[in-house]
């Protein structure tokens, strides 16, 4: 089989992962209005989310369910 056949999928997962971390930890970052608290919440495991922290959300692939909670929270808290 073909190396590069292989890299091709990894590499879109991983261009996928860096992006819907980039997103969630934006909105993150706003919400917290620091990047330290932002980082601590992306680590930390949250039981709104399964007892899973949101890296492990996104990198088993429900990184965009993760962004439609964060969007979520965050609309209900400025209702």
């Amino acid at each position: 089989m073909r190396s590069d056949l292989l890299v091709q999928p990894m590499m879109r997962s991983h261009d996928l992962f860096y992006k819907q971390e980039k997103q969630v930890r934006n909105l993150v970052t706003k919400f917290f209005e620091s990047e330290i608290k932002a980082d601590r919440w992306m680590r930390t495991k949250n039981p709104l989310l399964g007892a899973v922290s949101p890296y492990h959300m996104i990198s088993i692939g429900r990184g965009d369910k993760l962004l439609r909670f964060v969007k979520n929270q965050l609309a209900e808290n400025n209702a």
